[in-house]
């Protein structure tokens, strides 16, 4: 008896171990890839005019990390033709056929820009010049054309339109417009920029459908913009968006998100709601972790529980048939 006893003990002891190995492993794995990251700095190389950046299922922390501010075009404002006003340390993110391309500004001089793709490849543009680039959709083949087009530099400033040839999108307006817009945020506090929900609506109250123009900025107590967004809509009577920043790296503080649209004649609509990260808390960190830790401690609680059971279930099958003696 006492010697099933040590067995079964020196069992639980072994599984208790490799469960502690097991989450070991796991803290390990998830440190590495938290603080893991391509983290050279981002070098040019030779032109190209032949592909304007890589597909990425999975962006390029490092360069998320090295960005000041993140640009947002959607592929209607890309169609129609924008403008940016452009610093050193911007990243642009094109979605185009619902893919996301990236363009980061590496360099603003000379009257010239230079801007580095995710897959460290470099487009250098002079004041007044323009290139074309062919994009090829990764699941349909289709291609798009895009244009790059550098129209002044001015300081640290650099202004660069960018524009696809796909369609155009115009509605001749005689009859009388009017707009308002309104941003919700589900939630006013949270822990980071991935959580951050916006809720969007456009009310057409004019006597026919509206092309606006929307711009998006996220701006903090200090005024410093880390984010701008540019997209199009036709709205008829009422409309709707809703903004996710999953891309998007923000510390703790206090911060404020706009939109405005532009609309007929010089017409605006304008609307903002504050939010606050919060400080990370280390349950909050410690969670994916925790919850992993509780379903493999039931896993190898299910496994002993088994291996007892059933090496209790032998020795009473034994014992039931042990031969008496006469």
């Amino acid at each position: 008896m006492l010697i099933s006893l040590k067995i079964d003990f020196l069992l639980m002891k072994g599984i208790f171990g490799l469960f502690c190995v097991a989450i070991a492993v796991v803290f390990a794995i998830s440190i590495y890839f938290s603080s893991a990251g391509i983290t050279g700095a981002v070098q040019g190389n030779s032109p190209t005019s032949r592909v304007v950046t890589t597909y990425l299922g999975e962006p390029n922390q490092s360069i998320f990390e090295q960005s000041e501010r993140i640009w947002e075009i959607s592929q209607s404002s890309i169609d129609l033709g924008k403008t940016l006003e452009l610093k050193k340390n911007d990243l642009i993110k094109m979605i185009i056929r619902a893919e996301n391309y990236y363009i980061y500004v590496n360099e603003i001089s000379n009257e010239e820009i230079r801007l580095v793709t995710l897959g460290n490849q470099t487009i250098i543009l002079k004041q007044n010049e323009s290139k074309i680039f062919e994009i090829t959709d990764k699941y349909t083949n289709e291609k798009k054309i895009l244009e790059l087009r550098l129209d002044s530099v001015e300081g640290e400033t650099a202004r660069m339109h960018i524009k696809t040839y796909d369609r155009d999108i115009s509605i001749q307006a005689d009859y009388k417009e009017l707009f308002d817009i309104e941003v919700e945020l589900p939630e006013e506090e949270i822990y980071d920029a991935s959580e951050l929900i916006v809720y969007i609506n456009f009310y057409n109250f004019g006597e026919g459908p509206s092309h606006i123009n929307i711009e998006y900025a996220i701006l903090d107590d200090s005024g410093k913009e880390h984010y701008r967004g540019v997209d199009d809509k036709v709205v008829y009577t009422t409309d709707s968006l809703i903004k996710e920043f999953d891309f998007l790296k923000l510390p703790q503080g206090n911060y404020t998100i706009t939109s405005e649209i532009f609309y007929g004649k010089n017409q605006t609509a304008f609307s903002e709601k504050n939010f606050r990260i919060l400080p990370s808390s280390t349950f909050k960190k410690l969670k994916p972790l925790i919850v992993l830790g509780l379903i493999l401690a039931t896993f190898m609680f299910f496994i002993y529980r088994m291996k007892f059971g059933q090496k209790k279930y032998d020795k009473d099958k034994a014992r039931t048939l042990k031969p008496l003696r006469i």
